[in-house]
């Protein structure tokens, strides 16, 4: 049985093309108005969506807990949104400008398992995994918490960096309890003493 493909763009026409240059491969393509719905209806799919906005980081986490190969678009896949969708478990990162035949190519390679994504973004992960703090904080989490020493409020920073604000929340008590904080100020305070952030004032992130 051929896979089912579903395609997410804030554009409809947009949408429309993507499942048509699909068609015309001979792939079994639509574009459903309710994306978790038609998702919730099958065992496994392939969705391509595109990420343009903080609330669609949400649905990508659904889709990849309920087993559904996630194919993300970009307007640029090569910066920080690249690697965020390869964290969130998207199989692939491809530019919203791509061709019809290599988003063809690149969904028969998810199909063959394997995962796809642009040199820069790949070099990104790798940067923030070897630059962690003594093997627990990432690069990206430590810019995270200096935002936040620095005043800034976790809204801003989810906006900031592609999240969901609630998402945000989950990701930074992951940083506190891996650090041995209890809250915020405690978590700064610990990255101070380590040498990890820059010169700034913990009082501001009360």
């Amino acid at each position: 049985m051929p896979v089912e493909i579903a395609v997410m763009d804030p554009l409809p026409m947009f949408a429309e093309g993507v499942v048509h240059a699909l068609a015309t491969a001979h792939m079994a393509a639509e574009a459903p108005a309710d994306l978790l719905g038609w998702a919730n209806s099958r065992e496994s799919a392939v969705v391509v969506m595109t990420v343009a906005a903080p609330h669609h980081w949400e649905p990508i986490h659904r889709l990849v807990a309920g087993g559904h190969r996630v194919v993300v678009l970009l307007d640029d896949e090569n910066g920080p949104l690249g690697a965020h969708a390869v964290r969130a478990g998207a199989r692939a990162v491809l530019s919203r400008a791509a061709t019809g035949g290599t988003l063809l190519r690149t969904i028969e390679a998810v199909l063959d398992g394997q995962v796809l994504m642009p040199v820069a973004v790949a070099a990104g992960i790798a940067a923030a995994t070897t630059g962690a703090a003594g093997g627990t904080l990432t690069t990206d989490q430590v810019s995270w918490l200096e935002a936040l020493a620095a005043g800034g409020t976790v809204a801003q920073l989810a906006e900031r960096v592609g999240y969901s604000e609630r998402a945000m929340f989950r990701l930074l008590q992951d940083v506190y309890r891996r650090m041995g904080a209890a809250n915020r100020l405690q978590a700064i305070m610990k990255a101070q003493q380590q040498g990890l952030l820059r010169t700034v004032d913990p009082s501001a992130a009360r």
